[in-house]
């Protein structure tokens, strides 16, 4: 799911009747604050699930890449107008589901990081899209982390593109258990920021992390491999995380989509899976403003 900047609404694509070895769907979705609209495009991407999509502002159109379902070698680029879905043929980064992009104003393109391989392994890889082809960087100093989930967005005021990780990697490669972590990408090096205080989240697989203007929200996941989902909500404010007393919230979930409505200033997020790993599908929509959730449509 992703912020449409042209029309002003969500899209949401794909998604699966299970949370391993279901159904993949290949529908696509638009969101106007209180509807769930379904589209018919001529043309849209294979079915599947655990896509990357992002919207790219100086083509004024949504990118989408990797697929949990389409086969072992299959990494297709598609973008949404706003009416039909085209296919790019092009070289790109490993094929495979989980990575997370944004759009660097900076640079006037999309920046992909990690995602999953083929075999299973996580990755840390660096790509650029410039609307028809992409490029792979090699940024100097360490690598950025190794997980299977992950968020990313344009911090304005540190000029820089920061990625929050779940720390839950869930094959090799991955950092089983590690606490949530905050990096930042200045378009040269990634860097790993140290909080402020003693409150950080525990690491998690498959949370909602969701940029919310200057601030980051982390949702439920699940601790592991653990069949429980956490019910917790955090915020980081750029320097510490700070866990939200909240009384209502959306039922503990993983691999929930999310994605940042600027036009009202709120975090949405649909579905998921309920019950920890292997449980039951949700379809449901929240919101967060900041301070409490509310159930939306």
């Amino acid at each position: 799911m992703a912020w449409d900047g042209a029309r002003h609404q969500l899209v949401l694509f794909g998604g699966s009747s299970a949370q391993y070895g279901g159904t993949g769907f290949s529908d696509t979705w638009t969101w106007d604050r209180a509807h769930w609209t379904e589209r018919h495009p001529a043309h849209q991407p294979l079915a599947g699930a655990y896509f990357s999509m992002t919207y790219d502002e100086a083509h004024r159109q949504l990118v989408l890449y990797g697929n949990l379902y389409a086969g072992c070698g299959h990494a297709s680029t598609w973008t949404w107008d706003g009416v039909d879905w085209t296919e790019h043929p092009a070289n790109g980064p490993q094929p495979g589901p989980r990575s997370t992009m944004a759009y660097d104003p900076a640079i006037g393109m999309v920046l992909l990081y990690g995602g999953s391989s083929c075999g299973g392994f996580y990755n840390a890889e660096t790509w650029t899209w410039d609307g028809s082809a992409w490029k792979q960087l090699h940024p100097g100093g360490s690598t950025g982390p190794v997980n299977s989930v992950g968020g990313m967005a344009w911090d304005a005021g540190s000029r820089s593109m920061v990625y929050i990780s779940g720390g839950a990697g869930e094959s090799v490669g991955g950092s089983q258990g590690r606490s949530v972590g905050v990096w930042r990408y200045d378009g040269n090096v990634w860097s790993e920021v140290a909080p402020l205080g003693p409150a950080v989240p525990p690491g998690r697989g498959q949370a909602v992390i969701a940029p919310t203007g200057s601030k980051w929200l982390v949702f439920s996941g699940t601790a592991g491999n653990s069949v429980n989902a956490l019910s917790d909500t955090w915020v980081w404010d750029g320097r510490a995380w700070t866990q939200q007393p909240v009384t209502t919230a959306p039922q503990p979930r993983a691999g929930a989509a999310s994605a940042w409505d600027p036009d009202q200033g709120r975090a949405v997020i649909f579905g998921g899976v309920g019950g920890g790993y292997g449980g039951f599908i949700l379809a449901d929509t929240w919101t967060w403003d900041g301070s409490r959730w509310a159930m939306a449509g």
